[in-house]
């Protein structure tokens, strides 16, 4: 999964998603997040998903995925 813009929000302390999340990646999601995101909402030291990338990283998630669904 991956999230930038906005979505960042969902993977920061405090969201009320996050533990959802935080089983999805216990059972193998990939969870990507966007650093430009973080760093423009001010967000970076309050991620709590094991990995922050860039651009590059998010499109080549979405390359590999089976399926894309976009929110």
């Amino acid at each position: 999964m991956s999230f930038y813009t906005e979505g960042v929000r969902l993977v920061v302390e405090g969201s009320p998603v996050l533990d959802l999340l935080r089983a999805l990646e216990a059972r193998g999601v990939r969870l990507v997040v966007g650093s430009a995101s973080l760093a423009h909402y001010g967000l970076t030291d309050s991620v709590k998903a094991r990995i922050v990338g860039g651009m590059p990283d998010i499109v080549e998630a979405r390359r590999r995925a089976e399926k894309v669904s976009s929110v």
